[in-house]
């Protein structure tokens, strides 16, 4: 995979500009133990995303949103109900997390959810469209999967 590094100022800017995605029906959640990527475009622009969605198959409670680059790297990725861990600095961090792009570390550094930005971590469907306009996504209707 290719992979390349972004100054702050770089990811600054791609979080900042709107985006959208390629397919705009109704977009549905995976089912448990299932994968969805989405492809997602710059509004204004040529820059390329993927938006992944994740649902883990044993605990209902635990899923990930994710945004990337085209080419893999990874700008933001949102941890539900993930497993214990902590930032390389020891500090341990709680099961649901923020996962931001540092310059230098790979998205090795997490924060905790804000409450602000994520006020409803339980529901994965306002969840998603809490984490999609973090990422100035364009959101279309989502509707729950049918596992």
């Amino acid at each position: 995979m290719s992979r390349f590094d972004l100054t702050q100022d770089e990811l600054t800017h791609l979080l900042g500009i709107e985006k959208k995605l390629v397919r705009w029906d109704a977009l549905t959640l995976p089912e448990k133990g299932q994968n969805e990527s989405e492809h997602v475009e710059a509004v204004y622009g040529s820059e390329k995303f993927l938006l992944d969605i994740y649902f883990a198959r044993k605990n209902p409670r635990k899923y990930k949103y994710q945004l990337r680059m085209w080419n893999s790297t990874l700008l933001l990725r949102l941890d539900v109900e993930g497993e214990l861990h902590s930032n390389p600095t020891g500090e341990p961090l709680p099961r649901s997390h923020l996962h931001r792009y540092f310059q230098g570390s790979r998205i090795s550094i997490a924060e905790e959810v804000s409450p602000h930005d994520f006020p409803a971590i339980s529901d994965p469907v306002q969840t998603l469209e809490d984490f999609m306009r973090f990422c100035n996504i364009e959101s279309p209707p989502i509707q729950r999967g049918l596992g």
